[in-house]
């Protein structure tokens, strides 16, 4: 655990205090995680992903990653993919399969390392990654609780992979 913030903590602030960090150094080549903790019906999904006229960490991510890559040198290329999953029941389903059902497999490979084989599409700008967000969410796990009358009801996944080479070396 990195931190802990309080109830008056705005969603920019808890980016700017954590996350910001994290991302530019994903642009750069270092993998990094970002997630959330805590209980039900403190805030979790609704920091993460926004609602309404909020906006969550995964979109001030999703800019700051864009807005880094504009400013980024000409000589830089970047390829971004991005998947949605949800643990749900003790399953791992794919958000972005047809109908959200589809099982994602977990393998370990000698080479490659632990490798999951989920739905991942290209994304090229921030409409991309909020559109897939919306496509995914259609099929979360949702139900009521005493706390919440629309509680996520699973651990979601959203995944950005963002590759950049040097296309001025041969």
């Amino acid at each position: 655990m990195d931190r802990v913030f309080g109830e008056e903590t705005t969603t920019p602030d808890l980016y700017a205090a954590v996350c910001s960090s994290v991302v530019s150094s994903v642009v750069k080549g270092i993998n990094g995680t970002v997630f959330a903790y805590g209980q039900t019906s403190s805030g979790k999904t609704h920091t993460m992903a926004g609602g309404g006229d909020s906006i969550g960490v995964l979109q001030l991510a999703a800019e700051e990653i864009f807005s880094l890559i504009a400013a980024s040198s000409a000589e830089r290329t970047y390829n971004l993919r991005a998947g949605y999953m949800e643990i749900y029941n003790e399953n791992l389903r794919d958000l972005l399969s047809k109908d959200g059902q589809e099982p994602v497999k977990i393998h370990e490979d000698p080479v490659k390392g632990v490798h999951i084989t989920n739905i991942e599409e290209f994304v090229t700008c921030f409409e991309d990654i909020q559109a897939l967000l919306a496509r995914g969410n259609k099929f979360r796990a949702v139900g009521a609780t005493a706390m919440n009358e629309q509680s996520s009801r699973s651990h979601a996944i959203f995944r950005l992979t963002v590759r950049n080479t040097d296309s001025s070396r041969p």
